[in-house]
């Protein structure tokens, strides 16, 4: 499928910062965030590790970034991640199923490890209220971890094995969770429980 984008439409944009070498390995993705102090950052998260930078704009809006944290605690590849808004909480899931959990506080981050099991960790998404997380489990189940890195409850779920992406809604009340094959569930996060399917048809060529 193309999609066709009126250029009108498009507005241009200008480069103000590139980063050569920023990791050692590709990257999995890219967060920005806002501390509290108002400091305006991103998290990298690499294969190799996860990067925590201070972004700075001199007054003739060139910006720059400089690594503030580094953090390596893990040898394999990472599978999914997530980084909440204030930037204080990542959370990471690498090949080998092990769930990473890094707090990043005044002292320095702490990073609590977590083996629910092979293939028992897959995705991860940080709740918008930050009092859990959600991944996916191969033997068939949605599960809530809670801040103690322990499965606070467990939902069946059929088609977990084709789960491609998952989302929480703004509201931190629903859940979107959808598969390779092209199927859209809205679940309700109080239940784990899916409200909505929609799929999604491939349109055939004439």
């Amino acid at each position: 499928m193309v999609a066709m984008i009126d250029q009108d439409e498009v507005d241009d944009y200008t480069v103000i910062c590139k980063q050569k070498n920023a990791h050692g390995r590709g990257l999995v993705g890219v967060w920005s965030f806002r501390a509290g102090n108002g400091i305006v950052g991103l998290v990298t998260v690499g294969h190799d590790s996860v990067k925590l930078w201070r972004m700075d704009e001199s007054v003739n809006g060139a910006v720059s970034l400089t690594c503030k944290i580094e953090i390596q605690e893990w040898r394999t590849a990472i599978q999914s991640a997530d980084v909440t808004s204030d930037g204080k909480c990542i959370c990471l899931v690498t090949i080998d199923s092990m769930f990473y959990e890094i707090i990043l506080g005044d002292e320095g981050p702490v990073v609590m490890p977590h083996d629910f099991g092979v293939m028992e960790a897959w995705h991860v998404r940080i709740a918008k209220s930050k009092a859990n997380y959600i991944t996916t489990g191969f033997s068939g189940f949605l599960k809530e971890i809670d801040l103690s890195g322990k499965v606070s409850r467990q939902e069946p779920f059929p088609t977990v094995k084709t789960v491609g992406t998952l989302a929480y809604g703004s509201s931190n009340r629903r859940l979107a969770v959808s598969t390779f094959e092209g199927v859209l569930h809205i679940l309700d996060v109080e239940t784990l429980k899916t409200e909505t399917t929609i799929e999604g048809k491939e349109r055939s060529t004439p």
